[in-house]
């Protein structure tokens, strides 16, 4: 997934309405033709509902906050998968804190329970088969082992689990998700920390959550990508949020929320996504 954009929308024009809607739905058929070409329709109808329920969790929540943000905007691609993932355009500031937690909070919430339910259709769904050192293998973040020792308690040393396409889309949404969670910029993990602490430590969040994984890339090099990713995030990101800090107590309901940030992170993690 993408970090969301920044640009300020307008209600106040129907051609601005009408490309607001066209736009997106054009992107959406698109990334469903392209991972279907690349990936197969059983990877791509699971993938695609992953991608929507992330993106339906922002925009559902701005849209009850009276945020002004757009459709989700999918992006195709020709890349293995055959998309770059999904965001959507917010109007910023958001000038209220509980706004911008919830906000941030509910697109990888739902995406990791859509993750999940996807998973638990498509392990069944997968062969049991002889280890092959050839293969590419995948990285087992704790939740898909718990899930795993759930439909193959009895698997055995050496035996491997081939995914089936709607369970690779499932652990596909578990990898988005995490990255998203991660405390930078604009990442989702970073706008939780802003809302909680303020953007002096989303920014110190930020740069120590980079630090760390240049460190980790010494292990597993393609988290220099994640680490570019997040260090072009933050460019521009002082003019995102109000000059003053929150005051605002948050809500209630929302206090408990962010426990689940931490939760879902240790869920999620694996060191190495995929090993050739």
């Amino acid at each position: 997934m993408l970090p969301h954009g920044d640009e300020k929308l307008t209600n106040r024009y129907p051609a601005s309405l009408l490309l607001g809607r066209i736009v997106p739905g054009c992107l959406f058929l698109l990334t469903c033709a392209t991972t279907t070409w690349l990936a197969g329709w059983t990877f791509s109808v699971p993938i695609i509902v992953i991608l929507l329920a992330h993106s339906l969790g922002h925009y559902l929540t701005a849209r009850h906050f009276h945020v002004v943000s757009s459709f989700p905007y999918f992006v195709p691609s020709l890349s293995m998968t055959g998309t770059g993932g999904a965001f959507v355009k917010i109007q910023w500031p958001i000038p209220s804190r509980n706004a911008l937690l919830a906000i941030f909070l509910s697109g990888p919430i739902l995406g990791i329970l859509a993750s999940v339910v996807v998973l638990a259709v498509g392990l069944p769904l997968s062969e049991v088969g002889a280890k092959v050192d050839e293969s590419i293998e995948i990285g087992e973040p704790l939740l898909m082992r718990l899930l795993t020792a759930v439909f193959f308690p009895s698997l055995e040393d050496g035996q491997d689990i081939i995914l089936s396409p709607v369970g690779f889309a499932g652990w596909c949404g578990i990898m988005l998700n995490f990255w998203h969670l991660l405390p930078i910029g604009r990442f989702d993990g970073g706008r939780v920390v802003a809302a909680l602490w303020g953007y002096r430590a989303a920014v110190i969040s930020s740069i120590a959550t980079i630090l760390v994984i240049l460190v980790a890339s010494v292990s597993w090099p393609l988290w220099l990508g994640l680490a570019f990713s997040g260090g072009v995030s933050m460019l521009g990101l002082r003019r995102q949020y109000p000059e003053s800090p929150y005051s605002e107590e948050l809500n209630p309901l929302l206090k408990w929320l962010p426990l689940a940030f931490p939760i879902l992170m240790v869920l999620t993690f694996e060191p190495e996504p995929f090993r050739f």
